[in-house]
């Protein structure tokens, strides 16, 4: 096991201590300003000590909104209503005071609370141009990261944890979707026509209609990433759909996972080193006993339990993501990787490190972790137009550096079929140039998701028991 590491190893966490006084009438309740502190005490590698008395207790962070009368090292200033938000990427305190209310600012982008005026399609996908933090090209900023650095900065003599181990300074993980490995060759075929109308070679369409050209790309995948020293993941799917329930609106995998091709090469992946996770159907978040099913497929191809999913088409319950979530931990998830735009790359809910979602009701972070994606292939392709950048080069180039600065966790989706150059031309060379930038940085922390977030889990556990509330 992957441990955290401090500055100074041998000196144990000492807690920040918090004091949370708000009116009753405060658009967050104390759990949920809690949960908000603790998410960005946990970038910071800070354990808190929640109290009540500031009389009895030398406070160093006070979150309120009331008049600060309270010796502290750092006082931020609750907002009076969540339309009061502005989500600024440096949120640095004037005179141990910060009138940006980052904890507000954080709870609304980490629970998704900042999309509740967006948009949607017919598939649950945003319109991505409707985004605050599009708008205000923020996107490509891990804000809640940002915030989470400038609450470290001031409370070096805590012995704060590192992000990363090892001496890493920022972490990525490579991860791949799989839609559709087995090629439907007439349907290729016309689309082969039609894409180059004019421009078509017979020899490709005999290569299409004899096998020879196809979207089984599984080798390719590993011998580049073999060749860089890195392991990804694959994500399959327990259910299997048809094009005919495709024309009707549900879009979900031709294939059958528990065929023999698939279990050979589920069992290749798996003595390679490579991650096998679960692809969740299009309306698997609907339904607990739909997801363990599926789930339950994957595995008996995989013969072992599977702790990762993303879900297809990114579908969870966008009203209430924190439902999905505890319906991972339900089913026994250790982490989902299903927060990202369908039509924008960047960091949708404003963090770029792993965390937990928080039920309202329940008044809890759910035990499945969230590990956000970053980058998707089509958002440099059939979604270009949204980009920030001229160039998918420049797009990519800009979120590692964004990540880099932040210290961030960079997640990459490319689907299987992705690297067939007749199809999809440039893709090859593009993931190539990601794999390179990755793989060749020493302080690079990268893994499958399944080892950050067990890395994660570690470290968190090591926070929270330095950790305690007197609330």
């Amino acid at each position: 096991m992957i441990e955290p590491s401090q500055k100074n190893s041998r000196t144990q966490l000492k807690p920040i201590k918090v004091l949370v006084d708000l009116r009753v009438n405060a658009p967050l309740t104390l759990s949920e300003a809690k949960y908000a502190i603790r998410t960005l005490a946990d970038i910071a590698g800070l354990a808190c000590h929640f109290v009540t008395n500031p009389k009895e207790d030398s406070i160093n962070l006070v979150y309120s909104d009331k008049q600060n009368d309270i010796d502290c090292q750092l006082f931020i200033r609750a907002a009076s209503s969540a339309d009061n938000v502005n989500f600024v990427s440096d949120p640095s305190p004037n005179n141990k005071i910060m009138d940006n209310d980052i904890v507000l600012a954080t709870y609304m982008l980490i629970s998704g609370l900042h999309e509740r005026k967006m948009t949607r399609d017919k598939h649950d996908h945003h319109a991505v141009e409707t985004s605050i933090l599009y708008r205000s090209n923020l996107l490509h900023v891990p804000i809640v990261n940002q915030y989470g650095s400038t609450i470290r900065e001031l409370f070096p003599s805590h012995n704060p944890l590192s992000l990363w181990p090892e001496g890493k300074t920022w972490a990525a993980a490579i991860t791949h979707d799989v839609d559709y490995p087995q090629m439907i060759r007439w349907i290729e075929m016309l689309r082969y026509l039609i894409d180059k109308k004019g421009g078509s070679k017979l020899s490709v369409l005999t290569d299409i209609a004899n096998g020879q050209n196809h979207f089984w790309m599984f080798k390719d995948w590993m011998d580049m990433e073999i060749r860089h020293e890195v392991r990804s993941a694959f994500y399959f799917s327990g259910r299997k759909g048809s094009l005919l329930k495709y024309l009707m609106g549900v879009p979900d995998p031709f294939y059958d996972v528990r065929s023999k091709e698939f279990k050979n090469i589920i069992s290749h992946l798996k003595k390679n080193g490579f991650e096998v996770g679960l692809h969740a159907s299009y309306n698997a978040y609907r339904s607990l006993n739909t997801f363990l099913e599926e789930k339950k497929i994957v595995e008996d191809s995989l013969a072992e339990t599977l702790l990762g999913n993303r879900h297809h088409y990114w579908r969870i319950n966008q009203d209430d993501p924190a439902e999905t979530s505890f319906l991972h931990e339900e089913a026994g998830l250790l982490y989902d990787a299903s927060i990202c735009y369908e039509r924008r790359a960047g960091f949708r809910f404003g963090i770029g490190t792993p965390y937990r979602l928080f039920h309202k009701h329940k008044k809890r972070t759910s035990k499945s972790l969230q590990l956000p994606t970053t980058l998707m292939d089509t958002h440099m392709s059939a979604h270009s137009m949204y980009n920030r950048f001229e160039t998918p080069h420049a797009e990519i180039d800009s979120l590692l550096a964004e990540t880099k600065k932040a210290g961030a966790l960079f997640i990459v989706n490319y689907h299987v079929r992705m690297i067939n150059d007749t199809f999809f031309p440039g893709v090859r060379r593009m993931f190539q140039k990601s794999l390179e930038l990755i793989s060749e940085d020493s302080e690079c922390f990268c893994k499958t998701p399944i080892e950050i977030a067990q890395y994660w889990v570690t470290r968190e556990k090591k926070i929270r028991d330095a950790s305690c509330d007197d609330t």
